[in-house]
């Protein structure tokens, strides 16, 4: 009898399929075998409550609730640096013994990044009237931590501080001169309000009052030295009723 080569191929894909059936049968058993204990599961599940569903949860998926716990932490810590990235701190003024009512902040905040930027929604202006003064005339622990860290970080633009206090951060190097962020004829027309040629008398300042800010002794306007912001920072100045005419 002769074999062909056309019967030993189809002699040895027969004997393939054979050797394939037993395996796929498995497969089959197992993916049975998966549902019926996911189907178990889920019937305990549904049958535990409150607590002791918890405890079952914590007890056998402890490491996979922390695993998804831990790529929801990640998520959004993305989000929030990408919502970050897509906004803009245009100015952030640093206040000391402010007294104001409630909206007072919001308010003046609001008004002033119209004027910067009237047309994004996103970025903003931070005024941060939450610094104190201790019984000494100076920051208090606080207050003097917090300007330090905004000062350092490069996020602080000006401040208006008591006249005390800005004398011992003006003997720093803290504040730009007025000259300098103003100019010559600023400093010429307003001599009689700037102390220690870096600082600007805001006593009873019309604006301020106007936004319910009130202040028990006196106060002095000054520019940070390493402001990123310094137009921002004149915008201000002349906000407040003080920029060149």
């Amino acid at each position: 009898m002769r074999i062909t080569e056309e019967d030993m191929k189809r002699t040895e894909k027969s004997d393939n399929t054979e050797q394939q059936v037993p395996q796929t049968q498995e497969q089959k058993t197992g993916a049975e075998s998966r549902r019926e204990k996911l189907k178990a599961e889920k019937k305990k599940l549904s049958e535990l409550k409150g607590k002791k569903k918890l405890e079952y949860l914590w007890e056998y998926y402890k490491w996979v609730l922390v695993a998804a716990a831990g790529f929801l932490l990640v998520a959004c810590v993305i989000v929030t640096a990408v919502r970050g990235a897509s906004s803009k701190e245009l100015l952030c003024v640093l206040m000391a013994d402010a007294e104001m009512k409630d909206s007072s902040n919001e308010s003046m905040a609001t008004q002033i990044k119209q004027i910067l930027d009237p047309t994004s929604n996103k970025n903003y202006v931070t005024i941060a009237p939450n610094c104190y003064t201790s019984s000494d005339g100076n920051l208090d622990y606080n207050s003097a931590m917090l300007m330090t860290v905004r000062v350092a970080s490069g996020e602080l633009d000006a401040v208006i501080l008591p006249e005390k206090v800005y004398q011992n951060y003006n003997k720093q190097g803290m504040f730009l001169s007025v000259e300098k962020v103003e100019g010559k004829d600023f400093c010429s027309k307003n001599a009689d309000i700037i102390l220690k040629g870096n600082g600007i008398s805001v006593n009873n300042n019309k604006i301020l009052e106007k936004y319910g800010y009130e202040f028990s002794k006196p106060m002095v306007l000054a520019v940070c030295a390493d402001t990123k912001h310094l137009d921002n920072c004149k915008a201000f100045i002349t906000f407040l009723g003080y920029g060149n005419e």
